[in-house]
């Protein structure tokens, strides 16, 4: 009896539609590699406000597509294609508490299916640089519908507010770096 329900279990977790090759009943996940801080000298950070980029309330300036349903002011050789509204050079403890953050965020297991209902437009682009000046990883992030997507890495990270601790450290480092946080959505929820 014992050996039927343990077959029958070891059956149910592994069943894969064999037309789709998707995993049906269980998940797979995949673990990225941690941002080095040595190796990291520093951080640019480009953000394009609601002043450059609100397509609500007016039409906004050609964007280029980074992904499916994503878009951005910065391709992906790290150059902008117009003048953010800030750009912000980040060096020494804040760089290290940046890369601390980015590190939590890829030690969460991630599905390696992406679901958005909505098209991403990422205001804020990190670039991190190593100790040659060469661009060792670029991330993007939406504030708006809480996703950072690592390019180097291949790491989309979804709902970056479902752990409340680390979305509230990377809203205010961003708030003591003066950067635009916007005053609506999740940004706007967190109390610093």
């Amino acid at each position: 009896m014992i050996y039927i329900l343990f077959l029958l279990t070891g059956l149910s977790c592994g069943t894969i539609d064999k037309k789709s090759g998707v995993d049906n009943l269980s998940h797979s996940f995949k673990k990225y590699l941690p941002i080095g801080k040595q190796k990291i000298i520093k951080i640019e950070l480009f953000i394009a406000d609601t002043s450059l980029i609100d397509p609500v309330h007016r039409n906004p300036p050609p964007l280029i597509q980074i992904a499916p349903d994503a878009w951005s002011f910065i391709d992906s050789s790290g150059h902008p294609i117009f003048n953010p509204t800030q750009k912000i050079s980040i060096k020494d403890s804040v760089k290290n508490a940046l890369i601390d953050i980015f590190n939590k965020y890829l030690e969460i297991p991630q599905d390696t299916t992406i679901a958005t209902a909505c098209s991403i437009l990422y205001r804020h682009v990190f670039i991190l640089y190593d100790s040659k000046g060469q661009k060792d990883e670029q991330i993007y992030l939406c504030l708006d519908c809480t996703k950072l997507d690592f390019r180097k890495r291949h790491a989309f990270i979804q709902f970056l507010d479902n752990d409340k601790t680390q979305f509230a450290r990377l809203i205010a480092t961003l708030k003591e770096l003066g950067a635009y946080v916007p005053n609506y959505g999740p940004a706007a929820m967190i109390n610093n």
